[in-house]
């Protein structure tokens, strides 16, 4: 009796049984109801870089594996589609790691935690639980920002709802200067004040997210500026809690070396103790586009007023009564050359030989010649001693001129009689 050849053929070639197809709810965990909740939706994350695959299956399964990995790429595709607003930032929870930043930081998270890098890069998120949604807070009532009361976005559950077990730390960097102190490292979280005072987020969105209250604090390093903002679940455990102050102890800044060039047109020159009490050194500092400059480092026994003083929260490193003395730009009103600046060490006074003219301690006028009715006050550049115990001198922002203010940075210095006093 003849065999059927389609019999034959299926008995020379066996295929095996294909295994059943994976859920999609265990291949892309919490791909129902992904998306943003709208106080504005979080829309410019950049997606995540999935970690390539280990192909070691035998070969009678790895087609059938392709499939699989054909149809989730195609249900993604799909997804990315439908909701193109719904991606989710880069992300890394399977072990403890490092990020460093662009602007010189670096901080490092445990394993559990998520971390979320916004497209801009101007925000970088990390919270205890996996982001499916989040939330984007607003200026309300036209409210003008500055760089340390700027919205954020916040992760949220599955459900929406910001975890009552959760934490999550915002860090939000600022391309600028800020004048006043630096930072004193490591960065405490208890010491965190209240948050931005700007209300980002309604009260309706509050309640319907459950968002806890935040704390911030800016950090300062060089100049450059971070603002952290901690928001923790009023439920979230004392070893979450321990996590996340240890997540902020270790956010750090890169140290530079003396000569360094920071924060737009500000420079290192150097450990702080180099410079002794009661010093004025001369040193040069090269700003690129205006070249070697020589200015005159002076520090005063004394202290500084508002802006070089610590915040009320937050821990900081105490500026010390540094300040510069720097070039004087046609300083006679019929416009004489300019003169490089010198100090009479004996008399305690700036001078410049081709004008006549002398200052004191903090640049004002207390000798001209008769020819001149006016001669200006030498430009004083603001100075600091950062972090890591160097001083940086940063152009403009000198000294303050009033008798009083003067009287603050030399204590016992009988103040000279000015010319051009009124």
């Amino acid at each position: 009796m003849t065999r059927d050849p389609m019999r034959c053929l299926r008995a020379a070639n066996p295929v095996p049984e294909l295994p059943p197809l994976t859920p999609i709810a265990v291949v892309m965990p919490g791909w129902e109801g992904m998306g943003s909740r709208d106080e504005a939706v979080g829309a410019g994350d950049v997606p995540a870089p999935r970690s390539p695959k280990r192909w070691t299956r035998a070969g009678t399964v790895l087609i059938p594996a392709l499939s699989i990995t054909v149809v989730v790429v195609i249900v993604g595709l799909a997804l990315t589609a439908i909701r193109p607003a719904n991606r989710s930032g880069q992300s890394a929870t399977s072990h403890a790691a490092t990020y460093s930043s662009p602007e010189g930081w670096s901080i490092s998270y445990p394993a559990g935690f998520t971390l979320r890098l916004s497209r801009s890069a101007t925000q970088v998120t990390l919270s205890s639980f996996p982001t499916v949604r989040t939330v984007t807070g607003r200026p309300r009532n036209g409210a003008s920002l500055s760089p340390t009361t700027a919205p954020y976005t916040l992760p949220l559950d599955p459900a929406g709802r910001f975890p009552t077990d959760g934490v999550v730390l915002v860090l939000q960097p600022f391309r600028g200067f800020v004048l006043g102190p630096d930072s004193s490292f490591p960065i405490d979280v208890s010491q965190f004040g209240p948050a931005h005072t700007q209300p980002f987020f309604t009260p309706a969105t509050v309640s319907r997210d459950g968002i806890p209250p935040a704390r911030s604090d800016e950090i300062v390093a060089y100049g450059e500026e971070v603002t952290a903002t901690a928001i923790i679940g009023p439920k979230a455990s004392p070893a979450l809690r321990s996590e996340l102050a240890a997540v902020v102890k270790s956010l750090a800044f890169r140290r530079l070396a003396p000569g360094t060039q920071v924060a737009g047109d500000s420079y290192l020159v150097g450990p702080a103790n180099r410079f002794p009490v009661g010093s004025f050194t001369r040193i040069q500092t090269r700003v690129p586009g205006h070249g070697a400059t020589p200015v005159y480092l002076v520090h005063a026994p004394g202290r500084f007023t508002a802006l070089h003083q610590c915040p009320k929260t937050g821990s900081c490193t105490p500026t010390g009564a540094f300040y510069a003395m720097g070039e004087t730009y046609n300083t006679r009103l019929d416009h004489a050359p300019n003169c490089q600046i010198q100090f009479d060490r004996q008399d305690e006074q700036f001078y410049c030989t081709n004008l006549g003219v002398r200052w004191d301690r903090v640049g004002r006028v207390v000798k001209q010649p008769a020819d001149e009715k006016y001669i200006g006050a030498i430009g004083g550049d603001y100075a600091k001693v950062t972090w890591d115990g160097q001083v940086m001198i940063t152009p403009g922002w000198g000294p303050p001129l009033s008798t009083a203010a003067v009287h603050l940075l030399w204590p016992s210095w009988h103040q000279p009689k000015h010319p051009n006093a009124l």
